[in-house]
């Protein structure tokens, strides 16, 4: 740490000629360079006194105990405002003030500098989270500013004294690149704050928290997904027997808004739904995700996606329904049925039509079941909200197999249908950073001597579960895979 709080330091010197000064220790009623201006190399301006001349100046003093103080520009002399050549005997060295200049002090941790810091610019260096503690706010003169800088990687609070605030809070926070100078109100116990913003930055949630704006934000800008459904389990049906495997989950909803960060008060709570539970076999249906809410009283919210139906003998499967962004949550697919083809708040599985692979195409909506060894076809597309997942492939009396539905996007595959025989519905893979939709998961395949598959878990920002493969007797259909969470990006500027 280094510091130049400049005033009442004194050491001496017996160093004769015009070089570099070797400093002694200052007498027990003076105060140290070291003590005034810290253990680093900074410079200074000084003044020697001996008697029949003097010399004012600037130099560096080495931060040493009792250190070197290196004469580097003269300003003013007994010598005609040139190096004075010190002679034999003892001279008196200065720390003086100069009106305007401040010294420097810096940290990388927690600090407590008292009201040795009066006078100084503080720049923090840290990479962590630590404290930059003060003292009474009447320990400062009320006309010399406190400039503090965070010119670190981590995140430093400033801590005033007791119950005392700074802009009227008790806290301030710099973020990595922001400054704050702060000035002692006059007659007050209260510190005025003036901020330089840093640039823009994003805190992500992926579970629930508390979000604390920067005190010198102008725009915040919310991101929400709901979290997705979880996709359903497969079934276990005799030989000769129709059935579906499971309907995959519907992704969770989208909101983006932005705000006037002065319409943001104290710190706000981030509530991140949970993914929805994929259904065990046979036959469960999977559920519902959670909502994302940010603040409930700014209305920033997405909700969740529908779960997708389990696996069924000798039926159609359909998949979760899309969750919405502020308007809904996507419905949970319970069989083959669902609502029309497009919903202001998502819609179950489709029609039950077997084979049409556009069966229940719809804004969020689920895909129509598979059934007779037939393909499980595509859910929805999304347009104002998630894509619902896609139903479960048929398995067929004569023991014929059908794939699962997938899910995609601009004819993107975004999430893998479940092969035959007892595939695992998948879900979606990595996040773009532009990608805002929520995809719902892959149907699960059928199957009929083998294991039925499970259903791959959604992805974190409210990808869909995957539905599970259902199979014959003596073998165990796949569980639905489980919904990814919620999400909220926060961006300041």
């Amino acid at each position: 740490m280094a510091a130049a709080n400049f005033h009442y330091a004194k050491q001496t010197t017996t160093t004769t000629g015009t070089g570099t000064l070797t400093l002694i220790a200052a007498a027990t009623d003076s105060r140290s360079f070291n003590t005034a201006a810290g253990a680093s190399a900074i410079v200074v301006a000084y003044r020697l006194s001996f008697v029949g001349g003097h010399e004012f100046g600037l130099g560096t003093y080495d931060g040493g105990t009792p250190g070197t103080l290196t004469r580097t520009t003269i300003l003013a002399s007994s010598n005609a405002a040139a190096a004075v050549s010190l002679p034999a005997g003892t001279t008196d060295v200065f720390l003086a003030y100069v009106p305007g200049m401040t010294g420097i002090r810096t940290g990388t941790g927690s600090d407590a500098p008292g009201v040795s810091i009066t006078g100084e610019r503080y720049i923090w260096t840290g990479s962590t989270t630590e404290t930059l503690t003060l003292p009474a706010v009447a320990s400062f003169p009320p006309t010399v500013p406190l400039p503090i800088t965070n010119a670190g990687t981590g995140v430093l609070t400033v801590d005033a004294n007791a119950s005392e605030t700074m802009g009227g809070a008790l806290t301030l926070t710099l973020y990595p690149g922001e400054s704050a100078t702060l000035i002692r109100q006059i007659g007050g116990t209260t510190w005025d704050v003036i901020g330089r913003p840093g640039p823009p930055r994003q805190t992500t949630f992926t579970s629930s928290g508390t979000f604390t704006r920067s005190p010198f934000s102008r725009l915040i800008r919310v991101q929400c997904w709901g979290a997705g459904g979880g996709g359903g389990g497969g079934t276990v049906v005799a030989a000769a027997t129709n059935a579906s495997g499971g309907g995959g989950g519907g992704g969770g909803g989208y909101s983006d808004r932005t705000f006037a960060a002065h319409d943001l008060g104290a710190p706000l709570s981030v509530t991140v739904g949970a993914g929805g539970a994929g259904g065990t076999s046979p036959g469960g249906h999977g559920s519902a995700g959670g909502n994302t809410v940010f603040s409930s009283s700014l209305q920033a919210r997405a909700f969740g996606g529908g779960g997708g139906a389990g696996g069924a003998s000798s039926a159609n499967t359909g998949g979760g329904g899309g969750g919405m962004g502020h308007v809904g949550s996507g419905v949970s697919a319970t069989g083959a049925t669902g609502g029309a083809a497009a919903s202001s708040t998502g819609v179950s599985g489709g029609s039950g039509a077997g084979s049409g692979s556009s069966a229940g195409i719809g804004i969020g909506t689920g895909g129509a079941g598979g059934g007779s060894a037939s393909a499980g076809s595509t859910p929805g597309q999304p347009a104002n909200g998630a894509q619902g997942g896609a139903s479960g492939g048929g398995l067929s009396a004569a023991s014929d197999t059908g794939v699962g539905g997938s899910t995609g996007f601009n004819g993107n595959i975004n999430s893998t249908a479940g092969t035959a025989p007892g595939g695992a519905g998948g879900a979606l893979g990595a996040r773009q950073a532009f990608d805002i939709v929520s995809y719902g998961g892959g149907g699960g395949g059928a199957a009929t001597v083998a294991n039925g598959g499970a259903g791959a878990a959604g992805q974190s920002g409210g990808g869909g579960g995957g539905g599970g493969g259902s199979t014959q007797t003596g073998y165990s259909g796949g569980t639905g895979g489980a919904g990814g969470a919620g999400l909220v990006i926060v961006t300041e500027w």
